[in-house]
């Protein structure tokens, strides 16, 4: 299929590709289909681009990239409306906000995207606590020196 972007241009994408995410984002509820598009080879960062508006792109992260004691629980419940029974069949994501004028790049680590990767079906956590927060810095030197950096992002 082909879908039209602002970022991208006009892009073909495989339709086993989509992720659905039936209760919308955060701030973003009309928008349920997705698609991940890779930043630039060997980079953590991804685009998480609405298949409905062609201007919404988010990028995200694997947090565990940057923090890998990052937990992200899901509900019994959730997992089981999402097709997810073992760890392994989902995908978390995080935003990233990069706020050029304070030369800051967090990650909102207290509402992870949680995608199944059997069915592409997702849904945006809430997570209690205040282990985490929305605007998590990512310690950038904790990257392998050979990445690229994300400059070229916002």
């Amino acid at each position: 299929m082909i879908v039209e972007t602002s970022r991208f241009g006009r892009v073909e994408v495989d339709p086993c590709n989509v992720i659905e995410i039936p209760r919308g984002l955060i701030g973003f509820p009309p928008e349920q289909r997705f698609i991940l598009f890779e930043h630039k080879p060997g980079e953590p960062f991804r685009w998480l681009q609405s298949l409905d508006d062609p201007a919404l792109a988010l990028v995200v992260v694997d947090p565990h990239i940057f923090f890998p004691d990052y937990e992200a629980e899901i509900s019994e419940e959730e997992a089981r409306a999402l097709g997810i029974d073992d760890p392994g069949e989902a995908q978390i994501l995080t935003t990233v906000t990069v706020r050029r004028s304070m030369g800051q790049i967090t990650t909102n680590l207290l509402g992870p995207l949680v995608i199944s990767l059997r069915n592409g079906r997702g849904a945006q956590l809430v997570l209690d606590g205040d282990r985490y927060t929305t605007r998590h810095p990512l310690p950038m030197a904790a990257r392998r020196e050979e990445e690229p950096s994300l400059s070229s992002v916002a």
